[in-house]
């Protein structure tokens, strides 16, 4: 299943990647369109300077795309990170992943958990209760020095 969502992302990037979109909303239309990708849940938009960032959701994977805005007034896409599933063994797992100046936290907590929050160095970050996914998105340095459910 992973080699499946793995090939049919690459498919879409390589299809894709310097296509051109007149709006945000066409890019998120042209996503939901694609075959592979009719499922995926978008979790939010998240806006850092010329950069908006999709989480979006696949089955029991989590990924990001980064749309930016050029100075033509047309958005260029990319991925930060690619479709990540977790096996978890403890409360969470997490990952960090960077594309151009944008930076993402994101994990999982453990299904048996039951939290209400997900704390990164005391301040609240987006949780999911739907699917436990949580990440925090950030233009600056991403420094974990904890990691706290509650």
């Amino acid at each position: 299943m992973k080699r499946i969502m793995f090939f049919g992302f690459f498919i879409l990037l390589i299809g894709c990647s310097n296509q051109q979109f007149a709006s945000e909303e066409e890019f998120v239309d042209f996503v939901k369109s694609t075959k592979d990708y009719e499922n995926v849940i978008f979790l939010a938009e998240e806006k850092i300077e010329e950069y908006t960032i999709y989480p979006i959701i696949q089955e029991e994977a989590i990924s990001f795309l980064l749309l930016e805005k050029n100075k033509n007034n047309t958005f260029e896409w990319d991925v930060i990170s690619d479709f990540r599933e977790y096996e978890i063994t403890s409360d969470y797992s997490f990952d960090i992943a960077t594309k151009s100046s944008i930076n993402v936290l994101y994990g999982k907590v453990n299904d048996e958990k039951e939290v209400s929050n997900v704390f990164l160095n005391g301040e609240a970050i987006t949780y999911s209760k739907d699917n436990n996914f949580f990440y925090k998105i950030s233009n600056g340095e991403m420094i974990v020095e904890d990691i706290t459910l509650n």
